[in-house]
């Protein structure tokens, strides 16, 4: 995963040009890409859900239509959620 590093000298000195830091300094590289989200896919997901489509029930219902199909879509499309 790491594409480069290195370790160097910050070079801290004072006002006389002595270095004074026994500290290095570490850089590197990370290549990865962020995990994105077809959101095109996930609103047709959302439409096609006949039971987050339905408004109609008491307030019970609609909690466990969300919990069981809005919560499968959400695990689908973005499982780090």
């Amino acid at each position: 995963m790491v594409a480069a590093s290195s370790v160097f000298d910050s070079c801290l000195s004072n006002y006389k040009g002595e270095t004074f830091s026994d500290h290095l300094a570490v850089e590197f590289i990370i290549n990865m890409e962020k995990p994105g989200i077809n959101n095109k896919e996930c609103i047709e997901d959302i439409k096609s859900s006949q039971n987050l489509r339905n408004c109609e029930g008491s307030f019970d219902e609609l909690v466990e239509a969300y919990n069981k199909d809005g919560q499968n879509i959400i695990n689908h499309h973005d499982p780090s959620c």
